[in-house]
């Protein structure tokens, strides 16, 4: 990847997964995901694996169920 500040948002769980560059779009106005598949495959990858379940917040659907 090119050196980007990007954050991946995916709100609500269960839709499209929107990327922003933060150098360059501060106020998040425009979602590059589909200019990026590659990056948002990367994201959504680490947010499964980072996913640590727990008793007071249960997810609607497993993160592992999510791909």
């Amino acid at each position: 990847f090119r050196r980007v500040l990007f954050r991946s948002i995916e709100q609500p769980l269960g839709t499209p997964i929107r990327l922003y560059d933060l150098k360059n779009d501060i106020g998040e106005q425009t979602d590059l995901a589909d200019k990026h598949p590659d990056v948002v495959a990367v994201m959504k990858q680490r947010m499964v694996e980072s996913y640590t379940p727990s008793e007071r917040w249960k997810l609607p659907v497993p993160m592992s169920a999510q791909q």
